[in-house]
């Protein structure tokens, strides 16, 4: 039974995943940015809590980054399919973060390998979550313009950048 606070917040996260896509697709836009809101809450706090309470787990650490794929891509790939977003950028970006997660989760099995967020994976996520809070924003208004659509993929490939020149293999022993 998963008794750690913190991994209980990740799995929360990847709950609500699915049911923002389904608020965004059925254009329930409001509701959709609270609970995206939730969701990139509970990543800080995940992490925040494993630390402060010592509850840093080897579970925890795989688990997060699934949740972070599984509340990003799905959003990323929505956002491009209604043309606020490149298609060449999110599919590098998608493309990379895929590579690295399945990298991640091979070398765990394999050689007990555990690979921790830095602080380019900090700055990824928050860059991310901010793009994509403009771009549920963007929605709600109905005021999408050059500006707002050359903003959101300027951020875009801010985050490319930061992924594609951070280290492809970091992990470490626990």
């Amino acid at each position: 039974m998963i008794s750690h606070l913190a991994n209980l917040l990740t799995i929360f996260r990847i709950i609500l995943s699915p049911i923002i896509l389904v608020l965004l697709i059925n254009k329930f836009y409001i509701t959709a940015l609270v609970t995206f809101a939730l969701a990139a809450l509970t990543d800080f706090l995940d992490g925040y809590i494993a630390r402060k309470l010592n509850q840093e787990s080897k579970l925890g650490i795989l688990l997060d980054p699934i949740a972070d794929k599984a509340l990003v891509l799905p959003l990323l790939i929505f956002f491009c399919l209604q043309g606020c977003l490149n298609i060449y950028i999110i599919s590098l970006l998608i493309a990379k973060d895929l590579y690295v997660t399945f990298n991640r989760l091979s070398n765990a099995g394999s050689h007990g390998f555990y690979e921790k967020s830095d602080l380019n994976g900090k700055t990824k996520t928050i860059l991310l979550s901010s793009l994509l809070l403009i771009s549920i924003l963007d929605s709600i208004s109905s005021f999408s313009t050059n500006i707002t659509t050359y903003l959101l993929n300027t951020l875009l490939i801010i985050v490319l950048a930061i992924s594609l020149f951070s280290p492809f293999d970091k992990a470490i022993k626990v």
